[in-house]
């Protein structure tokens, strides 16, 4: 269903499309019905009511927002794709070749569990470009437990040749590892069922399509993958020489993987145990550094990241009063702006097109005027939209007694960069205490388009009873009924005619109406019937009103609002220069003032909130969800030594790719913990396994770097090059998704020699700290069965 709304006003309209007067209708989505088969319906109709209009009017669709929801979900569709085929060769290349096409299978299983359970259970998840960008998430998790069953399966086969028995006996090995791997991926993405403050709602749509997926997987690599590996063949000396080019490259490069692992992997890792101490300060440093990139201001911080738009909006408020000839003057020379900035873009455009696709501007009032363009869209033009509305300022120019302006040329939440709510009582305080604050806010670098919600009305009379008045009983109401009906007129009788009743009034001539000094010579009636001078009983004094009085919990409340260059400066870094040194002197000197923070400061620090307590949780069933199969208090601090590492990885991605850290970025950094503890978990439990069958433990943990080196290269490769599309891509439909892939994927890579290096190191120092701090007697034996 569809809700439309005409741009018919009774005020003096100004309504152009393109410079031709334009009559605007707003179609909105209401309900459930699809919006694209909305968007078809519309459509439609404008085809077949253009034929039936005549010459010199004419109907078209613009602003439609289907266009941009289906380029984005063709843009995910487009990389999933990608991402697909990337992960497919990786697999290809490192792992048998019938192995590889068995993990892949599960990758559609999985999906297809997923969307049947959204469908059956009705949960509330649409097809939208934050779910598609969770399957693509997925598709790099989704052969995780794959690769690391499979692989421990065919290196059991490789060692024993018993055929199912080592297929089952190589899947019970990693069975631990990879359902309490899954079951910290679904745990990071928990809290999306419940996080509601914030900008950090987004997870609620890509949470429950990760953790189904993940579910699904999980089933598939237990009951159905194991069935299918008991069909594969070990290649002997004939099979290899009977191979063909591609599958001879193809065994060499995946011997050449495990000979890496088998040889200067293992000697680099005895030499990170033996100096393990100096590994560790190592890595620490390196941690150190990472984190330090962003007090240093070498990694910028923002709220939400500056992502370029194919519309630039202009909004013009005036003050309440100012003639509609001059609201639709301003709007002209906005128009006027915006045609030079189009000029100025064909000369710099190389093949000399206009920046303009459309443009719509609007008046429908005295008071505000809006101009909304269309542009040629990013990935066909060079100069950003940034830009463009910059020269669009250029053009325009100052424009003088604004009440407010706004121009926005970037996409993303329509939240206002810096809002602080000034509450009182004292109407006079709020003026002055806004007043100052507008100041001086326009003196820091990069705040522009200052504006307040203080809207002035026209002038008025205040018009009061004497003392005089008083005494001889007049009240204010009988005293202002009277000036009313002198300038408004009082109804005297009612005439019918026909059908129509005609109302009679009688006032002052309007000669008389037209002058204030009118009101001096009215004669004002009292009570006992006589009648005096206006002066005698009243008093009129002129001032300005007010058109709008808001209230928040009963106190008066003025809004002082700016836009930011993010380019600049960041919002929160204003509003705490704002709090810290501007507010403390206005209030001060105004104490019946109050102050609140509003816009998107107030949306950012609920989103902190949100994201610290989701964080806080998954941290804490993490550690759980570890420690109940390890047995362990310390082992899952060991496996959970990665997090800071992965956060740190996901800090130096941005860096490489010339990214701020965002909001996005956070929540794909909470999705990035549950995924990075898989690869720690996979390698603490195959040293237990070792240390359990009755070997020394150092032996165990030299012989499990080798040995789930392939499956942790795999795992983390499949995950990175799955999201790589994404990074790479430079469509504005993209850039909402990019910081969350950039998190996730450059977290996982960086965390792999996390991995590969410092857990095992960390085994070591636990060894050496049992022996320190445990006496003799109660720790064991230190050879075989010995544990961290």
């Amino acid at each position: 269903m569809a809700r439309v709304r005409d741009g018919f006003s009774d005020q003096p309209i100004l309504s152009l499309v393109n410079g031709k007067p334009a009559l605007t209708m707003v179609i909105e989505r209401v309900g459930s019905q699809d919006v694209l088969e909305i968007t078809e319906l519309v459509r439609g109709y404008v085809e077949r009511k253009q034929a039936e209009l005549p010459e010199g009017v004419g109907i078209t669709a613009w602003n439609d927002a289907s266009i941009t929801l289906k380029s984005r979900i063709s843009l995910m569709l487009r990389n999933a794709a990608q991402g697909g085929v990337l992960v497919v060769i990786a697999l290809a290349l490192f792992l048998d070749l019938s192995l590889a096409f068995w993990v892949v299978l599960g990758i559609p299983f999985a999906i297809f569990g997923c969307l049947a359970t959204l469908v059956v259970f009705d949960l509330p998840v649409s097809i939208n470009v934050l779910s598609v960008f969770a399957f693509i998430l997925v598709l790099g998790l989704l052969v995780d437990d794959a690769i690391v069953t499979a692989e421990s399966a065919y290196a059991r086969l490789e060692q024993e040749r018993e055929g199912l028995k080592s297929i089952i006996g190589g899947v019970q090995r990693v069975t631990t590892a990879t359902v309490f791997g899954a079951l910290t991926t679904v745990i990071a993405f928990g809290p999306s069922l419940f996080i509601n403050e914030g900008f950090a709602r987004v997870l609620t749509h890509v949470g429950p399509v990760v953790m189904l997926c993940v579910i699904f997987s999980l089933i598939e690599t237990k009951l159905v993958l194991p069935a299918h590996l008991r069909h594969i063949r070990l290649p002997d000396a004939d099979s290899a020489a009977r191979a063909g080019p591609v599958k001879r490259v193809q065994m060499r490069i995946a011997q050449g993987l495990l000979n890496f692992a088998r040889g200067p992997y293992r000697r680099a890792l005895a030499l990170a145990v033996h100096y393990r101490y100096t590994t560790l300060a190592l890595f620490l440093g390196g941690l150190i550094v990472c984190l330090a990139l962003i007090p240093s201001g070498i990694l910028r911080v923002v709220f939400f990241p500056t992502i370029p738009s194919d519309y630039i909006t202009v909004s013009l408020d005036m003050p309440q009063g100012t003639p509609w000839q001059r609201t639709h003057e301003y709007a002209r020379r906005i128009q006027e702006a915006a045609v030079a900035m189009n000029e100025r873009h064909r000369e710099e455009d190389p093949q000399g097109r206009d920046a303009i696709r459309t443009m719509l501007l609007i008046s429908e009032n005295d008071t505000s005027a809006s101009l909304t363009i269309a542009l040629l869209k990013s990935q066909d033009r060079t100069i950003s939209s940034d830009q463009l509305g910059q020269w669009l300022r250029e053009a325009l120019g100052p424009l003088h007694g604004v009440r407010a302006f706004r121009l926005n040329s970037t996409a993303g939440p329509g939240g206002i960069p810096l809002a602080v709510q000034l509450k009182g009582r004292d109407l006079e305080e709020l003026r002055s205490a806004a007043a100052e604050l507008k100041l001086r806010m326009a003196q820091i670098d990069g705040v522009r388009d200052i504006r307040d919600s203080f809207n002035s009305g026209g002038r008025e009379l205040n018009i009061k009873v004497t003392p005089e008045g008083e005494a001889l009983g007049l009240g204010d109401v009988s005293l202002a009924t009277q000036v009313r009906q002198a300038f408004f007129g009082a109804e005297v009788q009612r005439v019918q005619r026909g059908r129509d009743e005609v109302r009679v009034y009688v006032r002052l001539p309007e000669q008389a109406r037209n002058r204030l000094d009118s009101l001096r010579d009215l004669w004002i009636s009292l009570p006992d019937g006589r009648r005096v001078p206006f002066p005698v009983v009243g008093t009129a004094t002129e001032q300005t009103g007010l058109s709008v009085i808001k209230r928040v919990d009963l106190s008066r409340v003025v809004t002082v609002e700016a836009d930011v260059d993010k380019s600049v400066v960041a919002s929160s870094e204003v509003m705490g220069l704002a709090e810290t040194s501007i507010l403390p002197d206005i209030l001060a000197r105004h104490p019946s003032v109050r102050y609140e923070v509003a816009g998107e400061v107030e949306e950012e620090r609920a989103t902190v909130t949100g994201l610290t307590y989701g964080l806080a949780i998954v941290l804490i069933l993490i550690y759980a969800a570890l420690a109940i199969p390890l047995k362990s208090y310390l082992e899952p601090l060991l496996i959970m030594s990665v997090i800071p590492f992965g956060i740190t990885g996901a800090f130096l991605g941005h860096l490489i790719l010339g990214m701020d850290v965002s909001v996005l970025s956070a929540v794909g950094i909470i999705g990035l913990i549950g995924v990075v503890v898989n690869d720690s978990l996979v390698m603490v439990d195959y040293i237990n396994h070792y240390v359990d069958e009755g070997h020394d433990w150092r032996e165990a943990v030299l012989q499990a770097g080798p040995m789930r080196f392939r499956a942790i290269m795999l795992t983390s490769l499949t995950t990175f090059l799955g999201l790589l599309p994404i990074q790479l891509e430079t469509s504005i439909q993209a850039q909402f998704v990019k910081p969350m892939a950039t998190s996730v994927a450059f977290g996982i890579f960086f965390s792999t020699a996390v991995t590969l290096f410092l857990v095992p190191t960390l085994y070591y120092i636990a060894q050496d700290l049992r022996r320190l701090f445990v006496p003799a007697r109660l720790r064991g034996s230190e050879t075989p069965g010995a544990r961290a």
